[in-house]
């Protein structure tokens, strides 16, 4: 069962525009929850754009908002997008993150 959801996702995943699937891996790197200015650090990029973005995916089902933070609309979504990212950009989003606060 769970293979079959897995393979759900990625079929869903790669119909996503390469700069949404990039922003939301950097997203997962960031942890459960997370906000636009995070991500906007994490990638070095516009508040506005990113924003766009994560509205664009929270629009898609793929991510939630609440108050003004994001996350996942399943685990299985944040695992697979951080799944995406090498261990050294893992490394570096959360780092990143803490340099933001």
């Amino acid at each position: 069962m769970l293979a079959g959801l897995d393979e759900l996702v990625e079929t869903q995943a790669n119909e996503l525009p390469p700069e949404l699937r990039l922003l939301l891996a950097q997203s997962a790197a960031l942890g459960q929850h997370f906000t636009t200015a995070e991500v906007a650090t994490a990638l070095a990029a516009a508040e506005t754009e990113v924003e766009q973005a994560l509205m664009d995916a929270r629009d898609l089902g793929v991510l939630t908002e609440h108050q003004g933070r994001f996350r996942f609309a399943h685990d299985i979504w944040q695992s697979h997008f951080y799944r995406a990212l090498a261990p050294s950009q893992r490394d570096s989003s959360r780092l990143n993150r803490t340099d933001a606060h």
